[in-house]
């Protein structure tokens, strides 16, 4: 039998191996580290959302861009001197195009600043950086559901840290995101591409098609039917409860009103059936049984605070049967899918159409309150036994 070495019971060829095996493990979280730290030191030297004075100046298309990278863009728009018009709002506004914004006279170059599941505070965010740095001559604002909610709600997934003026939480920007922006931009001379927009109009297709079935609408008829009895729950909120109203959106409306910059707020058309289906799922656990009755009471509260404010004007289409009446223009309860329905929206508002005011909200409501009631499941474009 040959001598061993001295050291272990196998000699000392074993420690060699470990401390060899150890080098590529080591070697790739090097790798791993001075890729992440050359992404950062991309990402903050370009600036692509232009939160420094330093970086390349973005250059914005007059294109649809990707509702996912839309909240880290706010002063990226804001910002943009050429900007006449900025449309903020949520998943019910994603769909207006630039195009659309231009049958208002006066507006040539506008931005849609609208992200799906936008909440009360991350959009107060939002407003306030346009505040700041804006100098658009009309905002377009999409008052939506949820400023029945309570106003410290936020989007998950929205990067408030961006515009905390923290600068120490600006790394957490640092990812797959932020370095296609930055590395757009290296590439384009500041532009920002709009890689990700066409996903949005796909999305919104196949949730049209997955809509507009008779399935689909046998289940609303159903719902219908069930609630049609407690759809009409009186609401114990006054005007005082929506602190989003009062303490995000009018004040935004006088600040702006006092720059002399037009503000048209409009309220979305949701499907008539609307509170009938709301009663199931998400929207009844964030507004509860009284649904119907917390709209307009949030619409009345919102008319009869921002009324008289110069500049200032609110416009609601839901009493066009044409367009609320008839799921066929809907990819869900809340969303309309027509190029058609929008552009009538812009149009409305550039003639004064459909105009709020504290002289026909009354009117508006108990119409909308009525036609409510008896709404029932139609689509013209879809047939479908009970």
């Amino acid at each position: 039998m040959p001598d061993l070495p001295i050291g272990t019971p196998y000699g000392t060829e074993a420690p060699k191996r470990r401390r060899r095996g150890l080098t590529p493990l080591l070697f790739i979280v090097g790798l791993i580290v001075l890729a992440y730290w050359a992404m950062a030191v991309a990402c903050i030297w370009i600036d692509p959302y232009n939160i420094y004075s330093w970086g390349l100046t973005p250059h914005l298309l007059q294109a649809d861009y990707s509702p996912e990278v839309i909240p880290y863009m706010v002063d990226d728009v804001a910002k943009d001197l050429t900007l006449d018009t900025v449309l903020v709002g949520g998943s019910t506004s994603v769909d207006f195009t630039p195009q659309m914004m231009r049958l208002i006279p006066g507006v040539k170059n506008a931005f849609n600043l609208s992200y799906e599941g936008t909440m009360p505070y991350d959009r107060y965010v939002v407003t306030q950086e346009m505040l700041k740095y804006s100098h658009a001559k009309r905002i377009l604002l999409a008052f939506d559901y949820n400023y029945a909610l309570d106003a410290a709600q936020t989007r998950p997934e929205f990067p408030l840290y961006l515009y905390d003026g923290d600068w120490s939480d600006d790394s957490r920007m640092v990812g797959p995101t932020t370095f296609m922006a930055a590395v757009s931009m290296a590439l384009h001379h500041g532009t920002i591409s709009n890689s990700g927009g066409e996903l949005l109009v796909a999305k919104h297709a196949l949730r049209f098609r997955e809509f507009q079935t008779p399935g689909q609408m046998r289940s609303l008829a159903r719902l219908v039917e069930q609630y049609r009895a407690t759809v009409d729950e009186p609401t114990s909120n006054t005007c005082a409860d929506f602190h989003a109203i009062n303490d995000q959106l009018v004040p935004y409306a006088r600040e702006l009103s006092k720059r002399h910059v037009a503000l048209d707020i409009f309220i979305p058309p949701y499907a008539a059936i609307f509170p009938f289906e709301w009663q199931t799922g998400q929207r009844r656990g964030e507004l509860g049984k009284a649904i119907l009755n917390n709209q307009l009471a949030a619409r009345r509260c919102l008319v009869e605070a921002v009324d008289g404010l110069p500049g200032v004007r609110v416009f609601a289409f839901d009493n066009e049967d044409w367009i609320t009446g008839d799921l066929a223009n809907y990819r869900d309860t809340a969303h309309t899918y027509s190029a058609n329905i929008q552009e009538f929206m812009m149009k409305a508002i550039a003639h004064g159409d459909h105009r709020l005011t504290k002289a026909n909200v009354d009117d508006y409501l108990s119409t909308l309150h009525r036609r409510s009631l008896a709404a029932k499941v139609y689509n013209s474009k879809v047939s479908f036994a009970p």
